[in-house]
């Protein structure tokens, strides 16, 4: 192996989904800044902890990808602190895929000149459905206007390598609002989109609330697992109709367009 793909985990969230269990949440912002700064000590040192273990870490760098959790309300000067660091590490190949991961309505233009001036060339969002309520009933802050908004911002600002994330299986999702979400994706232009079927984890708010047949997360909502086969088999089709075709599981892409 003589080059890497890293990938940062930045655990901070504005809002935590309901059916989220991943290693994030809604955290004071006063974290920043120690989280970020044992992440520039652990890049430091990952040769030194590597070497113990008898293995080499190569220096040439053919990916970045900042996930979460919500990268983009990491402050701007935390940012190019964290690529700071990066940068004296690691060798980035010349046609590195810089990618952050954003909510939408949640890429303030001071973060979005900050990864610019870094190098970002690719953004990744969250938008899981265009129809407001499926949005909001999960815990997204977003409305379609909003995704539809930045979506054209971030081009605008000369991103053109973007994806959007979709989710088939959300409470309330319906064939009908589903194909309505699969129809603004292939108007928004993206030239990648990744869709999953919605995994409940038991140990989420949403996994909880189905196990005690409560309502408050609007569990009894949730498409049984052959809509939501459906939904994904859906997508299969609608997308590659549209231009988008699959090449991974979750992944499609435009002729060029694969992350």
């Amino acid at each position: 192996m003589d080059s890497l793909g890293i990938y940062i985990s930045v655990p901070f969230c504005r809002s935590k989904c309901t059916y989220c269990n991943f290693a994030s949440d809604v955290h004071s912002a006063s974290l920043q800044e120690p989280y970020v700064a044992r992440l520039c000590q652990d890049i430091r040192s990952i040769r030194q902890r590597a070497a113990r273990s008898g293995a080499s870490i190569p220096r040439r760098v053919e990916s970045v990808y900042l996930g979460g959790g919500t990268p983009s309300v990491l402050a701007p000067r935390l940012l190019r602190r964290l690529w700071q660091v990066l940068l004296e590490e690691f060798e980035m190949a010349p046609a590195a895929e810089i990618t952050l991961e954003c909510a939408p309505g949640q890429l303030e233009d001071s973060v979005l000149d900050a990864m610019l001036e870094s190098g970002l060339n690719r953004v990744s969002f969250g938008v899981q459905s265009f129809v407001d309520r499926e949005a909001a009933v999960t815990g997204r802050l977003h409305t379609r206007e909003i995704v539809i908004r930045d979506l054209h911002r971030v081009m605008s600002a000369g991103v053109e390598r973007v994806n959007i994330d979709l989710i088939a299986g959300l409470p309330h999702q319906t064939p009908a609002s589903w194909k309505e979400s699969l129809d603004l994706l292939l108007e928004s232009g993206v030239e990648h989109a990744s869709v999953y079927m919605l995994e409940v984890d038991e140990d989420s708010r949403l996994g909880r609330e189905l196990l005690a047949e409560g309502s408050r997360y609007h569990a009894g909502s949730v498409p049984g697992e052959d809509l939501t086969a459906e939904f994904y088999e859906m997508a299969i089709a609608s997308l590659e109709e549209g231009g988008i075709r699959q090449y991974e599981i979750s992944n499609f892409a435009r002729p060029g367009g694969e992350s």
